[in-house]
């Protein structure tokens, strides 16, 4: 059990976007330092780059609970205690100075989602888009879109244990919602039209 927590802090620690665009530059430093420039090392613009990164962040998210589920001796207490490893270390992440990312958590948060019930994701999305555009407010959006999500668990999934799962889920993910509600109801932060000025 100790090695499989272990495991799951070094993945959550890899944030995959970060990580590629580190190894993109590394690639064109190395380049840049040949003599004979004969051989290019060419890999794809950065935006591409950025897009496997977070499609890699989404199967982390996914697949992480699926291996502990099917690989480790399974309980109910290790899957939670991962759930909350997973986004803990996400979102505060050692290796970038703790300091909190401010919205890409929702492609890990969706691989989670999907793991819990294939439709949850589709269902966050939706609803983060239509809240999102109603209210102009991203912290509450994001609050109705885990709502909605919590009632699509709880009625397309046969076994209960699944909706503690996503509860537990969730505690890593009040900080930073209760840090982005203050900021939006103080110093009128985490709106839509400030996203899109990004």
């Amino acid at each position: 059990m100790i090695i499989s927590l272990i495991g799951m802090g070094l993945i959550s620690s890899v944030h995959f976007p970060k990580l590629l665009q580190w190894l993109y530059h590394q690639y064109h430093y190395i380049d840049d330092q040949l003599e004979k420039k004969q051989v290019q090392i060419r890999l794809a613009k950065t935006a591409w780059l950025s897009m496997l990164g977070y499609i890699l962040e989404f199967c982390k998210g996914a697949m992480v609970p699926w291996a502990i589920e099917n690989y480790v001796y399974y309980t109910d207490n290790l899957m939670s205690i991962c759930f909350v490893v997973i986004l803990t270390l996400y979102i505060w992440n050692p290796l970038y100075k703790f300091k909190p990312r401010n919205h890409d958590w929702i492609v890990l948060f969706s691989g989670v989602l999907y793991f819990l019930s294939p439709v949850a994701p589709l269902y966050f999305l939706i609803t983060l888009g239509i809240v999102l555009v109603l209210t102009n407010s991203l912290p509450w959006a994001y609050i109705s879109a885990i709502v909605v999500s919590g009632i699509v668990i709880n009625t397309t999934v046969i076994s209960t244990v699944y909706l503690f799962y996503f509860l537990t889920a969730l505690l890593p993910l009040s900080l930073i919602l209760s840090i982005q509600l203050y900021e939006f109801h103080t110093l009128r932060k985490g709106t839509l039209t400030a996203l899109i000025k990004r």
